[in-house]
């Protein structure tokens, strides 16, 4: 490669010289050879890539392009005459210097000098700029060698970029005598504080890009489980036994030969879909994006089947990969951080304790005994055990233990799962929730958790290609734990918190988390599927058919109370008598409830927003006292004067009056009296009272988590959707809706709104802004739709969510007793409210109330409506005439 390079530049000096050549002429037609070398072999390398090369080869190979023309290009500039020899080394660091460079990535250079680094150093400035115009992406420097040793001393990047150094070209004395003293001033030690150097940096990153390899995007090399993880295994192979090649961790015993096979093809996947999306994208371009995994699946021939799509095939492979990755960087960071073997033996010998199954601890980690064989196969039980031995000590598995489990899962057949103490010693780690998390992760990377748990374990890397699911099933359903988990140990007196200390069997909640989502692993329905699949498991395990009826009910329901919280009525009081009957007794509606706020918050990397938080508890409160007394609570009907609409009026008409209150509430509906406050009664009347000639007034007021905005207005067509667009041109997220007619024909619109972006809506000038844009759209000065467009053009930068979901509308009479209810689930768009509230007014249909729920890309809205004459939408053929217009505005139907 490089000799066939070297040839061309040779035969053009050769012609330069017969032919006299100007200067600038033999410099461009240099060029012109530099450039057509290069954009030759990069089209040969994404042949082969598309071929099916490994990733391996394209880097390795892709390596040797670029050091061949950076080499030749240091050669030409010195025989210009611009450099000394022996002036110079020039270095390749990061992952050039490791000699694995993707299409894309940055070349990394430094150009080392003995002394001072002369000014406008002619070979600097030759070789850069050559490489320039060849079209590489350069990072570089030019240092002498101490201040490239000073630099070193304060930069811990700049540490591991050095750790990666590979001489190119110049004065090779001067590249060893950079090593050998970089050596000596940072692993004097044999390594051993630069290793627990890298092990910070590790741990600080996957803090910063997240701590879960199996996340919704994730970056190849920067996210848990990706490249860098690799390098760091590199970093510390380096520092402490002076080489980066990863054979060295086997040599000496820091991971096994079998770790070893599975980290290089882990390794050669994650390098071939990063050469894929710099070949796609013709620029470094890292992360594993929503709308780029379908195309990374393509190009790899992953092709959809009856079990799942293409791309979720493929991203189970990327995650199996990942999660590879990260056990094996683990186990090798835990040994960088142990002290010198010397020191660590006799410390072992003083703390060894000797359990009671046989295993060992010592220093936070669980061990086995050195006589080992037949360890498990003469107590089977002790595979189980000996995590219940990780959760008491709060301690960590041995590698050696870990895979000596893999190794023997066999042992756990149907006579093991079956087992009464078995069972006993699985649910008591259950039972406790210190560490749950930890060690059910660590069962799971065994595998012992899917073969006691075969349906658990169907679940392995099991993706959902959408924006709504962050994590892998296994992993979300671990991550529930994990909350769960948190609220043991929190001094939070939430109410979420205070509920689930107050639980008597945790073990049932536990088991009903791990098994929430099971029934995934058949395609859709997975809620009831779920449930039948946990009869068979909680059987197995023993339990009693109470319980067995208890953990089947919870994951049957476990997306009941979140559906209900943000898609209907909670102040319904017909609505929560009915939802109560589904309960026995106040535990299974605890239970219930702890578990939908782990499952919610254990979705997506964001904490679950407040204002759904707020939803989960009333609604909890109010089933629970619905529940306790079989009736209507007495805090909720103090809550709220809905029994008697006629007290509420009296109470209002001391406030402002007689006649005001008349005027107001006749006409009301009678949730308006349960919804509001009787000082947000009168100040809704006052207002009201004030619109006389103004076409439209608007108040912002705090309510707890979000805000309020109160339109008073006259009724008019599209009135709903003119408030949304209005709304939405103004970065105003809308969380629900009420609206309310007086009898004098004057609207109250209630809208919670919490703002998008960084804009205060307590802020004045905001405020101002969106009382002027409601006025211009009243006063005729501007239209609604042309405002959306605009907004929608300002926002076009942002690439729309490409999500997979279907959109599909259900029109149900049964859920209220005085509205229809439209649900609405779509894909999410700018405006996307706007267009749905329009096509419903447009189908003559006024909306009373509105509940907005979007996860991710995902929207599921539910409107309640009622035809002009205030009735239910009864006529079948209008229900299909409005499913149809509802439909056409946010995509059409898939099944």
């Amino acid at each position: 490669m490089m000799t066939d390079l070297r040839q061309s530049l040779e035969l053009l000096s050769r012609e330069a010289r017969a032919k006299g050549y100007s200067e600038e002429k033999s410099t461009s037609i240099q060029l012109r050879i530099f450039r057509e070398f290069v954009e030759r072999e990069r089209e040969r390398l994404h042949y082969e890539h598309r071929a099916g090369a490994s990733g391996h080869h394209v880097v390795q190979q892709w390596t040797a392009v670029v050091d061949a023309v950076v080499i030749e290009a240091y050669r030409a500039v010195m025989l210009n005459g611009e450099g000394t020899p022996g002036e110079c080394a020039l270095i390749a660091l990061g992952g050039y210097g490791r000699g694995a460079l993707n299409i894309c990535s940055d070349v990394d250079l430094l150009f080392l000098f003995a002394d001072e680094v002369p000014e406008q150093s002619p070979i600097v400035h030759g070789v850069l700029h050559l490489l320039w115009d060849v079209g590489f992406d350069l990072g570089h420097s030019a240092r002498s060698l101490q201040s490239a040793l000073e630099f070193a001393s304060r930069d811990d990047i700049a540490q591991t970029a050095v750790v990666d150094a590979r001489f190119l070209a110049g004065l090779e004395p001067l590249f060893g005598r950079f090593v050998s003293s970089f050596r000596a001033r940072f692993m004097a030690d044999g390594g051993w504080e630069f290793s627990e150097k890298v092990v910070r940096q590790l741990h600080a990153r996957r803090e910063a890009h997240g701590s879960y390899a199996q996340v919704l995007e994730p970056d190849v090399k920067e996210s848990t489980g990706g490249l860098r993880d690799v390098h760091a295994l590199q970093w510390i192979a380096s520092a402490r036994h002076g080489t980066a090649s990863l054979e060295a961790l086997v040599e000496h015993h820091l991971i096994s030969k079998r770790d070893f096979r599975l980290l290089e093809q882990s390794i050669d996947l994650l390098w071939k879909v990063r050469n894929e999306l710099h070949f796609v994208n013709e620029r470094k371009h890292d992360r594993l994006d929503f709308t780029a995994q379908p195309k990374v699946a393509a190009a790899f021939g992953y092709r959809d089947d009856a079990a799942a799509l293409g791309v979720e095939h493929f991203m189970r492979d990327y995650y199996l990969a990942a999660r590879e990755i990260v056990r094996i960087s683990d186990a090798v960071c835990h040994q960088a951080l142990r002290r010198r073997r010397g020191i660590q033996t006799v410390t072992d010998i003083v703390r060894r304790r000797v359990l009671p199954d046989g295993a060992v601890y010592v220093r936070g980690k669980i061990l086995l005994p050195k006589r080992r064989k037949g360890f498990f196969a003469t107590n089977p039980r002790r595979m189980l055990s000996l995590f219940a031995d990780m959760q008491r000590f709060g301690a960590i598995m041995s590698e050696t233990a870990s895979w000596a489990i893999y190794d023997e899962l066999a042992l756990v057949d149907e006579d093991f799962r079956t087992d009464p103490e078995n069972a006993a010693v699985f649910l008591s780690i259950l039972g406790e929730p210190a560490h749950l998390g930890a060690v059910l992760r660590r069962m799971h990377w065994t595998g012992l958790l899917g073969a006691f748990i075969p349906e658990f374990g169907r679940l392995t890397c099991q993706v959902q290609h959408d924006y709504y699911h962050a994590y892998t099933a296994d992993e979300h359903s671990i991550i529930v734990i994990d909350r769960l988990s948190e609220l043991a140990l929190t001094d939070d007196d939430s109410r979420v918190a205070t509920v689930y200390r107050s639980l008597s069997r945790k073990h049932l909640l536990h088991l009903a988390a791990l098994l929430h989502d099971a029934g995934k692993s058949g395609g859709h329905g997975h809620a009831e599927r779920g449930a039948e699949m946990s009869i068979t498991i909680t059987r197995r395990l023993g339990l009693e058919k109470a319980d067995q009826d208890l953990v089947a009910f919870l994951v049957a329901h476990h997306l009941r109370l979140s559906h209900l919280s943000q898609r209907r009525d909670i102040d319904d009081l017909a609505m929560i008598r009915a939802e109560a009957e589904r309960f026995s007794d106040t535990d299974t509606l605890d239970m219930l409830y702890v578990l939908t706020w782990a499952d919610m918050n254990a979705t997506q990397a964001r904490p679950l927003s407040r204002w759904k938080c707020q939803l989960l508890d009333t609604l909890h409160q109010r089933l629970r006292e619905v529940v306790e007394t079989r009736g209507l609570g007495p805090e909720f009907a103090a809550l709220r004067t809905l029994e008697s609409p006629q007290k509420f009026r009296n109470l209002l008409a001391e406030r402002i009056g007689e006649e005001a209150a008349e005027r107001h509430l006749s006409g009301m509906p009678r949730r308006y009296s349960l919804m509001h406050s009787l000082d947000e009664a009168a100040t809704h009347a006052l207002r009201a009272d004030s619109l006389k000639n103004e076409p439209v007034l608007v108040d912002v007021a705090p309510a707890g988590n979000h805000a309020r905005v109160i339109v008073y207005t006259r009724d008019r067509r599209y009135l709903l959707s003119d408030i949304c667009g209005v709304l939405a041109v103004n970065n105003l997220n809308i969380l629900y809706a009420d609206a309310y007619t007086r009898t004098d024909g004057i609207i109250v619109d209630v809208f919670g709104v919490e703002v998008v972006g960084e804009s205060d809506i307590r802020d004045e000038a905001f405020v101002s802004t969106l009382r002027d844009t409601f006025r211009s759209v009243w006063t005729g000065q501007a239209v609604v739709a042309e405002l959306i467009a605009r907004h929608r053009r300002r926002w076009a930068r942002i690439k729309p969510k490409a999500g997979m979901a279907p959109s599909h509308v259900v029109i149900d009479n049964t859920v209220s007793e005085t509205n229809t209810v439209i649900d609405v689930f779509a894909i999410d768009r700018i405006g996307l409210l706007y267009d749905i509230s329009r096509a419903i007014s447009e189908n003559g249909l006024d909306i009373n109330m509105a509940r907005i729920g979007t996860d991710g890309d995902r929207v599921a809205d539910a409107f309640y409506v009622v035809t002009s004459s205030g009735e239910k939408l009864i006529d079948a053929a209008e229900s299909e005439k409005v499913r149809e217009s509802v439909l056409r505005v946010i995509g059409n139907e898939r099944t």
